[in-house]
């Protein structure tokens, strides 16, 4: 039996959308999966209740919300298609991720292992890079807001509903309100600095990955305020301590991200991600699932793309090379001593064919190590597919 709100909701929205039933429910907003009825697409509609909307603060932040999430354009970010104020309800249409929320599947596992650990953290980092370089900062990282698909596992960031463009001079918030869940809340938040930039987002990704890998949050209290303090001023136990079997490149990258000071953690996303290591490449039969065809959010990771273009571009090179090569020697060879060595080498060439030679040395180290991280001959040749990739997780869920 739907409650007084969702009927509303329904009513409001039913010229373009079904609202089939409600997927949550937070402090700030409900999310519906619902059905475009032009479009027959399923989606996730995130709906600002009157009571709240009526509030020009929170109403500028939910639409803030919409905006800078529809702006991102990444595999690791859950797309927004439009938004909208209907009556009195502010909402706006996202994609629907059909899985679980990390939060879910750590109350049912506990502790993940940790390659998996590592690559939903990597995942992540790779996305909120990609934010800070657009000009947002999240400000509310935690296993709750990222994703995972139940088809490919690839973790989606979602919910920007505090994020703020860094460079952005309006004030939502009086000086001195903390924003974000205090549980994962970075110290200067906690403190309700005015300047809140990237580097929150690595100490809240940092706790992330420390209850993922021990099972459990570095502070808890019995109240808010006492919870800020020990973010502010304790440090965690660390990760070893809790679990000694994690690799110890991921513990000294998570205990950097939750230093206490911004200028003590990692200077950006990026250096994060590159700390955590070479994340370990799954086996791919058990989630390859090449029927279905092409998912929105599945395919390779941006790193194993990009160093896939440049190995076929450094193999197209060479190759062309090789042949003008192939085609001068032959015709500056003397046709009284011409043989098949003239094919490859000519005393008239001889810088040309050194370079045409560190070129195909530099083919064959690319794809030694893209084959060392499991990407096949086939896919070196003729590209990965977007129904599988190296990057997608086999771990059970």
């Amino acid at each position: 039996m739907p409650d007084a709100l969702t009927t509303y909701v329904q009513q409001l929205l039913a010229p373009e959308y079904e609202i089939h039933q409600e997927l949550g429910r937070g402090g700030m907003a409900v999310v519906y999966e619902a059905t475009h009825r032009q479009q027959n697409r399923r989606v996730a509609i995130k709906v600002l209740p009157p009571q709240r909307a009526l509030h020009q603060a929170l109403r500028e932040r939910f639409v803030r919300e919409a905006r800078a999430a529809a702006a991102l354009d990444h595999p690791g970010i859950v797309p927004v298609y439009s938004a909208a104020v209907t009556g009195d309800i502010a909402w706006f249409v996202m994609a629907l991720v059909q899985g679980e929320s990390l939060a879910r599947r750590l109350t049912r596992l506990g502790q993940l292992p940790t390659d998996e650990a590592r690559w939903i953290l990597a995942e992540i980092a790779d996305a909120l890079d990609y934010a800070h370089r657009s000009g947002l900062v999240h400000r509310d990282v935690k296993p709750d807001n990222i994703l995972l698909d139940e088809t490919t596992g690839q973790p989606m960031l979602t919910d920007f509903g505090i994020a703020r463009a860094m460079d952005d001079d309006h004030r939502i918030t009086q000086d001195g309100d903390a924003i974000g869940t205090p549980t994962y809340m970075s110290p200067e938040q906690a403190l309700g600095l005015l300047h809140i930039d990237a580097r929150a987002d690595i100490y809240s990704l940092g706790v992330v990955g420390y209850q993922m890998l021990t099972g459990a949050v570095p502070f808890t209290a019995p109240n808010t305020p006492a919870l800020f303090t020990m973010h502010v001023s304790q440090r965690a136990v660390p990760v070893l301590d809790r679990r000694p079997d994690t690799p110890l490149e991921i513990a000294e990258a998570i205990g950097r991200a939750m230093e206490k000071k911004p200028n003590d953690r990692w200077p950006s996303m990026s250096a994060f991600r590159t700390a955590l290591g070479a994340v370990p490449i799954p086996q791919r039969l058990a989630v390859r699932i090449t029927a279905a065809g092409p998912s929105p959010v599945s395919g390779p990771t941006r790193s194993i793309r990009e160093r896939l273009s440049r190995f076929r571009l450094a193999l197209v090179e060479s190759a062309v090379l090789a042949l003008l090569l192939a085609i001068m020697n032959v015709a500056s060879a003397p046709l009284d001593r011409f043989d098949f060595w003239y094919f490859v080498y000519s005393p008239d060439f001889t810088l040309l064919t050194i370079v045409g030679t560190l070129l195909v040395l530099n083919v064959i180290v690319q794809g030694m190590k893209l084959y060392a991280d499991d990407v096949r001959v086939k896919e070196l040749l003729f590209g990965l597919t977007d129904s599988g990739s190296p990057s997608l997780p086999s771990w059970p869920s």
